[in-house]
């Protein structure tokens, strides 16, 4: 085993050690070369290897620069020199290329000058062994079966191995090792051969190389062996019928012959070792199956009885599976699941709301619900299975609602309205079906809808209580609401005085009157409020008339009155300008004794207040000069040069009075100061420590004392204050600092500046981090000593001022020419002196001089080395085999100017001559270096002779001593440890295959333990000395055989399935290598993987059942075994009655889809089926063959998954559910539907409705029909017909998709005609029909009186009342019925614009009274009141009556009334607005006309029901005037029209006015005058006046002049042209032009358009759902022409994604892409994008619209979502991620 060891570390592993080259270091003494051992023996190579397992323990003689000239490397038997590219020579181990090598002798020889050593091998190329078997003379194959004879007892098999180098052999009888009887080389023989000598014999052969196997089957004959057959199974459960397959094998030679027999007859027989046996099985039996096998040798049997029951499937008792029921809310209801046989074996039930097992209800049969808004339209199913099959019904609740009112007023009691209301109410209604809603009036209905809410409309002009009734009713009920509401009405008060702002001048301290009355009464609580300013005056609260006293506190402060009650307010402002006489504020004061320098400039500033503002005059007494006059305030100005004594007056004067003030005023000036000398700026230089004086003295006196300021940098000195000379010390802080003296007096100063330069001379200081001393050998005065492997540390100090302390340092050494500079780095900064200054730091590691120089100021330092002995802690020497001789060393250490010093060695043995070498080191010094060469152990000193230090070596002889216990090959989990002695106490390094493992310190013995040996732990350990001294120990480690690899099932049976070959491996492990055979009636091959022996068992299975094997694998160490057990099986597959593995499933929304999942019976074992629904586990569908579900829109697309699986295989169908809706409609008026329509009709609305659907349409009023349709998989587009049969313009069209994914349309249409209308979808069969009627009702009435109170006046005698009624489709009827005496009415049927009938009734009527006209069919009515305001007895037509006549003529004015009870007349002359006549007694009024002109009187006659009032227009002239306009009165503009004015004879001056401005003339004599516009434009329209005159008499004539304009639109296109499909565009166009124009805006390639109602406007209001590029033109036109203006409008869709749900399947490992892009063209910029995971945002992934990461199994199954948003809308893409 060592042996076999040996070579496999020279073999395999030699590029895992390291080798150690020993080399003599002293290239001067070479020694003769050596190369151990000289002898390797036989190498052997694998082919195609290269050759590494040639090394040697030692070679030496060979310098390491020159190996390949001293080494030569020659082959074969004359030795032919091998080139040195052929191999490589690391030192000690020999490698050769695979190409080079030859299978002959190699000889290696290393020569030196000294001699030649040689060493020798073998290099063998070796196979691994071939083996041949032979067996009576022919060569047995591997594997090969050996049939042994009857008549023979004994077996030979020769065996033949071919290989250059003699293998260890050996023999296995089914996998045990076995001894041989040889005859010649590996021969086999058996005598006496029995049944137990049966079985696989494998011989081996191995070398180092490899294993060769070889192995034949040897069988004897014997009884037949029955290996495969059923065993008794009981209570065997089949559905419906059982198809039974049994299987009968059976083994040995000669081959048998099977039978198998039922219940005593045979059935199938068979000459082969197996045969099946299949049949139908249709009824419950119990059957007995016999197997029975027989060959030469005899027969055997084995018996199998079966009991099989037959199953039924469950089945409901009503086959219906889908029930829809109609049931009211919070109602209980019953699910019936029932069923019609019992089934075998017992079904379970299971419930479903939608896809949500309900866990609560398994296993009942009938079970209740409440019906709730919740589960309207929700799936309810019931499923009942066992093992044999299962059935499924699905239950569908319509649930109603009954009507509920949820929005509608509150009683209100005394409810106030201004004037008039106009009420709204609005009363709301929910439910479903959706509820009819109607509001009553006073029990009368006056509005109702079928929609879910009504508005009430109604203006209310009186005081009445009125009772309000909403009733809402649908299928389920009818619920009602009464609300009450009683209406005061009131009035908004208004001011007697129409003037909102009055403005009087009063006088100061008067008392004034405001006025704040009103012009009626209000009829309601209304309260008066002032105030003055912005401030409340309460104390005048609810005072109309309130009493002020005029002070300057309110001049033009605003005092407002306001009126306010609950319906309105007015509001008053009075500015009162109080007048105030003169008074002077402000004026100078006496001044005595001012002095100035020099000139003085004299302001007198003079100010007066009153009202109106005075005039201010300022004047000196002496003299007309310096006058000053201004309004209000002014300012003397006046320049003074001497010495001035002078009175000034200051006078102020308006109309209410004058007033006067006196001011006197002394000026004194006064001369200026000089300093001596003149000179200003005076510059001073010093040194540092040099006294000078600063003189500042005064040159001349002056009238005013003067005093003396100094200043050191901008600040006094207070210590120097009026000196006149100061003397000062230069310092270095006094350099440029400014010095200032200041002398200063009344009249002004004079400075003196002193600029002072400072100088000092650089100086250097130095320190050091030890004393200085001085020497001979130091170069200057200043010396310093550097110890060795030291530094020393200079600090230099240089100050300068003013000039910078820039410092050069230089250093010389003895060996150098010239200075080298020093880099350092210095520290500037500045003394407490103000002088500049550097700090230097200095490391010095070198001897020499240093020089430090500023300028022209240097110092100097010397750095010497002082001698010392150097002591490198190398104090014991060892001396070995491989190192006889060992140096010993002494450095000393000084410097180059220091005599010689000389270094003394001694020892206890003989000392030879040291060799002395001479160094310089890196610090400048001399290094002197003494070695000996010493062979002998002992003590040895060196000793230095100026110092007198010494130092001493130890030399010792060392050597080790390594081995290991036990000394045997160790078997893996033992334990074994290694000693190691060595002869001197030291450091020990423990090394395995080259590697340090251990140290210890300081000692001669240690013991490597190793416990539990493993594989790893085998190698070369070497026990070493600090590297020098080394020995190697070889541990091999062995290890029992192990199986590695064997029918892998964790003792589970192994499956082998839809397979006819049964194939197993075995390998095992071991060292050695084990031998490994397999078990069976197979054949076995064996095979070499590398350093494992592996046995491949081959088998034709034709039988399933079980099979049993064994693996064994033995090698020295003993014998292991495994079993393995094979079951036989087949993947199951599916019947045919559904072909394919994907299937579509056509079916329509809530039908039933039964989705089969059937596999054939062979299948075995029995599967497991598990169903998915898109890629989630519907486990309460676990195990069911087939399934039943009600199919939901939802289910559309989807994928559902059956997935068989046995432990053979697995099977899967994908079923594809094609789920459609018929399209379905549904109807609704003045409101847009949203979601899925629940029903197809809606309540009647009227009696006179003859159909099922109507709706009322208002007088003049529009409604919406809203239609929807709801289809799937197709997109319904619905089309709106008119009773005519044309298309209506849909205008808010809606596609979108509800909850269930079906598509929904909904589209509206604007009604204004009655008539049926149809609602059909395009290309479909789907209609809904609505009739639009018109309920019979009354219309606005033609009268002028709203409120239906007629009055009969002076110019309308009689009134026409009129009732307008309107219907459709029956024809209104009208009766008229009063308190008086009643005409026969007119009547009028036509037809309306909007398709209904109308009738127009007239009665005219001329006394006062009650008339009421009734409509039938709705009982409502109209009342009209009838009274009669004054009237006069003369008609006239004109409201004016002109009278012409003659000047001195008389006329007398007639103003008799016809109805003069109650009433009184007054009359006014209109000229001077006095109150004349009051006496109604006297109707006439007689006039004597006088001077020429125009004269106006009125009569007003006034009763409570109205006024009449007439006015006379007496033209008192002696001439005619005429005043027309040519061509015409109106015009357009730009033309061009003349105004002529005709007097009918001469003498008459004439003139045109025009808003009381003169705009022509004309001189006397003229009779015409003509006034000409050229170009007319709107400012010119008006009243024109002809005034003709003579001396003091004048008429008039006037005209009026009408300009038209063309139109022009003013107002049109928004700024922002971005539309939002999903928003409602509104466009409006102003035009303006006269006449106003009529103005329509339509859609560029559209029919329809929008015309204003409003001259001028037009709105467009409506949905554009055409992407893109959309024109909007707006004309607009009148008499004067048209303009046009165009606006582009630009449509964008929100953001809308391909496909909203993803599916992403990713390995793991691999990169995860999610993207959010977009889908159209017509999409705005994103502005958001948001990540979730789950329901969690990922804020690091906002803004991004791509997030990738690397998948792990943690994401598997997570949802992600990306929320994309811009200006338009929103949308969510989700995407789920499964990773594999």
């Amino acid at each position: 085993m060592i042996h076999d060891l040996f070579y496999f570390l020279l073999g395999l592993a030699v590029l895992h050690v390291d080798i150690q080259l020993i080399v003599g270091q002293n290239t001067k003494n070479l020694e003769r070369p050596t190369i151990v051992p000289s002898k390797l023996g036989k190498i052997f190579v694998k082919k195609g290897n290269d050759a590494t397992g040639i090394c040697f323990d030692a070679v030496t003689g060979m310098q390491q620069q020159q190996q390949y000239r001293q080494l030569r490397v020659r082959r074969g038997p004359d030795y032919r020199k091998v080139r040195v590219t052929e191999f490589k020579f690391d030192g000690r181990c020999l490698h050769i290329f695979a190409q080079y090598v030859r299978n002959t002798q190699y000889e290696i020889s290393v020569s030196n000058r000294y001699g030649r050593a040689t060493a020798t091998f073998s290099l063998i190329y070796c196979e691994v062994p071939g083996i041949r078997l032979t067996y009576l003379g022919r060569v047995l194959l591997n594997n090969q079966y050996v049939l042994l004879p009857p008549e023979s007892a004994s077996v030979a098999v020769e065996c033949e191995i071919s290989c250059d180098s003699v293998p260890a052999l050996g023999w296995y009888h089914n996998g045990r090792a076995i001894d041989v009887t040889e005859t010649g080389q590996g021969c086999l023989m058996i005598t006496n051969a029995s049944a137990s000598n049966g079985g696989r014999y494998t011989v081996a052969a191995r070398n180092v190389k490899g294993i060769a196997p070889a192995s034949f089957v040897l069988h004897l004959p014997g009884l037949p062996q029955i290996y495969s057959f059923c065993t008794s199974l009981i209570d065997t459960v089949s559905c419906n019928s059982k198809y039974l397959e049994l299987r009968c094998s059976a083994s040995n030679l000669p081959s048998p012959v099977v039978t198998i027999n039922v219940t005593g007859e045979t059935s199938s027989s068979s000459n082969r070792f197996s045969v099946p046996y299949r049949e139908i099985i249709r009824n419950t039996s119990k059957r007995n199956f016999t197997c029975s096998a027989s060959n030469y040798y005899g027969t055997v049997t084995e018996t199998c009885m079966i009991h099989v029951k037959i199953g039924r499937p469950p089945v409901l008792a009503i086959g219906n599976y889908d029930t829809i029921v109609k049931v009211i809310e919070n109602k209980t209801h019953v699910f019936n699941c029932s069923l019609a046989s019992e089934p075998f074996p017992l079904a379970a039930v299971t419930w479903f709301q939608g896809h949500v097992e309900k866990t609560e209800w398994r296993n009942f049969s009938i079970v209740e619900v409440k019906s709730s808004a919740n589960i309207h339209m929700v799936p309810f199913t019931c499923r009942v299975s066992n093992d044999c099959g299962h059935d499924a019904r699905t239950f569908i609740l319509d649930v109603g609602v009954s009507p509920q009112i949820d929005r509608f007023c509150m009683p209100l009691d005394e409810t106030l309205f201004c004037n008039v209301k106009n009420l709204k109410l609005r009363c709301a209604a929910s439910g479903f079906p959706i509820p009819v809603v109607t509001i009553s009036v006073n029990g009368k209905a006056n509005s109702s809808s079928n929609l879910h809410s009504v508005t009430h409309r109604e203006i209310v002009r009186n005081t009445s209580d009125r009772n309000f009734i909403c009733s809402a009713s649908n299928f389920y009920g009818t619920v009602t609401k009464t609300c009450s509401i009683r209406f005061k009405i009131g009035r908004t008060p208004k001011l007697a005085i129409e003037d909102h702002k009055q403005t009087a001048n009063v006088q100061k301290n008067i008392k004034h009157y405001l006025n704040c009355s009103l012009a009626f009464d209000p009829l309601i609580p209304t309260t008066i409020t002032w105030f003055q300013g912005r401030l409340e005056k309460t104390e005048w609260h609810n005072f109309s008339i309130v009493e002020v006293t005029t002070s300057a506190d309110i001049h033009m402060v605003p005092f407002k009155c306001t009126v306010n009650n609950d319906c309105g307010h007015e509001a008053r402002t009075f500015i009162l300008n109080v007048e105030d006489p003169p008074q002077i504020e402000q004026f100078c004061n006496n001044m005595e004794h001012s002095v100035y320098c020099r000139t003085h400039r004299l302001k007198l500033p003079c100010s007066a207040t009153g009202n109106p503002s005075p005039i201010v005059t300022v004047t000196r007494k002496l003299g007309n000069s310096g006058t000053a006059r201004a309004r209000s305030s002014i300012m003397y100005r006046e320049t003074l040069t001497d010495t001035t004594e002078e009175y000034y007056t200051c006078s102020a004067s308006n109309y209410l009075g004058h007033v006067t003030a006196d001011c006197f005023v002394r000026i004194t000036i006064d001369k200026p100061l000089n300093l001596a000398g003149g000179v200003k700026y005076v510059t001073v230089k010093l040194k540092e420590g040099q006294k000078h004086r600063f003189n500042c003295s005064v040159s001349a006196n002056t009238l005013q004392a003067a005093s003396t300021h100094w200043f050191v940098n901008n600040t006094e000195n207070m210590d120097w204050r009026n000196f006149s000379t100061v003397d000062l010390r230069a310092r270095i802080n006094m350099h440029m600092v400014p010095f200032t003296c200041r002398v200063s007096n009344y009249c002004g100063h004079e400075k003196r500046h002193f600029r002072v330069f400072i100088e000092a001379k650089c100086r250097i200081f130095i320190d050091a981090n030890q004393p200085f001393f001085t020497s001979s050998l130091c170069t200057s005065e200043a010396c310093l000593r550097l110890a060795y492997n030291q530094t020393v540390s200079l600090t230099a100090l240089v100050r300068c001022f003013p000039y910078s302390p820039d410092t050069r340092i230089r250093h010389f050494h003895f060996n150098q020419r010239r200075f080298t500079n020093i880099n350092f780095f210095p520290h500037y900064y500045t003394d407490r002196d103000g002088a500049k200054a550097v700090k230097i730091d200095l490391t010095v590691r070198k001897t020499g001089t240093y020089e430090f120089r500023v300028r022209n100021t240097k110092t100097i330092i010397s750095v010497i080395a002082q001698p010392s002995l150097i002591n490198d802690n190398t104090d014991q020497v060892l001396l070995t085999a491989s190192h006889p001789v060992r140096k010993l060393a002494c450095t000393i250490r000084l410097s180059p100017s220091d005599p010689r010093i000389k270094v003394i060695w001694a020892g206890t043995k003989s000392i030879s001559t040291a060799i002395v070498s001479k160094n310089l080191g890196v610090d400048g010094a001399v290094y002197i270096t003494s070695t000996l060469l010493v062979t002998r152990p002992g003590q040895y000193s060196c000793l230095l002779e100026a110092t007198g230090e010494s130092r001493n070596f130890t030399v010792k002889t060392v050597f080790v001593d390594a081995r290991l216990i036990p000394n045997r090959a160790i078997l893996v989990g033992e334990s074994f440890s290694l000693q190691c002695v060595l002869s001197i106490r030291t450091t020990i390094v423990w090394l395995y295959n080259g590697k340090v493992i251990r140290k210890i310190k300081d000692s001669n013995y240690n013991t490597l333990f190793i416990h539990q040996a493993q594989q790893h732990h085998e190698g070369i350990y070497s026990c070493s000395l600090q590297g020098l001294v080394q020995q190697n120990i070889v541990v091999a480690v062995e290890a029992p055989p192990l199986i590695t690899n064997f029918c892998s099932n964790y003792g589970r049976p192994a499956m082998l399935c839809n397979s006819k070959h049964l194939v197993l491996s075995c390998s095992g492990s071991g060292d050695p290598i084990p031998s490994v055979t397999i078990t069976g009636m197979g054949t076995v091959e064996f095979r070499s993987i590398g350093v494992r022996f592996v046995a491949v068992y081959r088998e034709a299975m034709q039988h399933t059942g079980y099979s049993n094997h064994a693996c064994l694998a033995t090698n020295i160490h003993g014998t292991v075994n495994s079993g393995c057990y094979i079951t036989i099986g087949k993947s199951p597959h599916f019947l045919n009655t559904i072909s394919g593995v994907k299937v579509q499933v056509q079916v329509e929304e809530h039908q039933t889809m039964s989705l089969p999942c059937d596999v054939s019976d062979e299948t075995f074992p029995p599967p497991k089926r598990q169903w998915y629904y898109y890629h989630n586990e519907m486990k309460h569908w676990k195990n069911y063959s087939a399934i039943k579900m009600a199919a939901t829109l939802s289910d559309d697309g989807a994928t559902i998954r059956c997935v068989v699986t046995n432990e053979c295989g697995s099977t899967r169908r994908n079923f594809f559910p094609k789920v459609t809706a018929p399209c379905r409609m549904s109807v609704a008026t003045n409101g847009n539907m949203y979601g899925k329509p629940r029903s197809n009709t809606l309540p009647l609305t009227s009696s006179q409705c003859n159909s099922n659907i109507c709706v009322n349409l208002p007088y003049q009023e529009t409604i919406t029909i809203n239609g929807a349709a709801r289809c799937y998989p197709k997109r319904p587009t619905l089309i709106l017909m008119d009773p005519k049969g044309h298309k209506v313009i849909a205008v808010n069209v809606r596609n979108f998709q509800d909850a269930e994914k079906a598509y929904i349309t909904n589209t509206s249409g604007i009604v204004n005609q009655v008539g049926k209308y149809t609602f059909q979808v395009q290309d479909d069969s789907a209609v809904a029909t609505i009739n639009v009627i018109a309920l019979p009702t009354f219309v606005s009435p033609s009268v002028a009186n709203a409120a239906h109170f007629v009055i009969l006046t002076d110019d309308h005698r009689s009134q026409t009342l009129v009732c307008n009624a309107r219907s459709y489709p029956r024809h209104p009827h009208i009766e008229w019925s009063s308190n008086v005496r009643v005409t026969v009415p007119s009547r009028t049927t036509y037809a309306g614009d909007d398709g209904a009938i109308y009738l127009n009734s007239k009665l005219v009527v001329d006394v006062v009274g009650t008339y009421t006209c009734l409509l039938k069919l709705s009982s409502d009515q109209e009342t009209f009141i009838v009274n009669a305001a004054p009237m006069f007895e003369t008609m006239r037509n004109e409201s004016a009556l002109t009278i012409s006549a003659s000047v001195g003529s008389r006329v007398q004015l007639d103003c008799k009334l016809l109805n003069s009870l109650e009433s009184r007349i007054e009359w006014f002359d209109d000229h001077r607005e006095v109150f004349r006549w009051r006496d109604q007694s006297q109707p006439y009024l007689s006039i004597r006309l006088g001077d020429c002109g125009e004269m106006t009187f009125s009569c007003r006659a006034k009763n409570p029901y109205g006024i009449a009032r007439r006015t006379f227009i007496i033209n008192v002239r002696d001439v005619n005037i005429t005043a027309i306009t040519v061509p015409a009165s109106t015009v357009a503009a730009g033309a061009k029209i003349s105004l002529r004015c005709i007097v009918e004879r001469n003498g008459y001056s004439m003139r045109w006015e025009r808003n009381q401005s003169v705009i022509g003339q004309s001189t006397t004599g003229n009779r015409n005058l003509t006034l000409i516009i050229s170009n007319v434009t709107p400012s010119n329209e008006g009243k024109y006046e002809c005034i003709a005159w003579r001396n003091d008499c004048t008429v008039k004539s006037s005209v009026f002049l009408n300009v038209e304009v063309p139109p022009r639109i003013e107002d049109y296109c928004p700024s922002e042209t971005v539309h939002c499909r999903k928003n409602s565009l509104e466009l409006t166009c102003k035009a303006s032009g006269d006449p106003p124009p009529q103005v329509m805006i339509k859609r560029k390639g559209f029919l329809s358009s929008v015309t204003g109602i409003h001259p001028g406007l037009a709105v467009y209001r409506g949905n554009v759902t055409q992407i893109g590029n959309n024109v909007f033109v707006c004309n607009a036109k009148n008499r004067q022409g048209e303009a046009t203006k165009a606006c582009h409008i630009t449509t964008f869709s929100a953001p809308r994604f391909v496909n909203n749900f993803l599916a992403r399947f990713v390995k793991q490992g691999r990169q995860v892409h999610l993207w959010c892009h977009l889908f159209g063209k017509w999409l705005l910029p994103i502005t958001n994008v948001i990540w979730y995971e789950g329901s969690i945002e990922k804020k690091e992934w906002n803004n991004k619209q791509t997030v990738s990461w690397i998948a792990t199994l943690a994401d598997h199954l997570k949802e992600y979502r990306c929320k994309v948003t811009n200006l338009c809308g929103s949308s969510i893409r989700q995407f789920s991620l499964y990773v594999t």
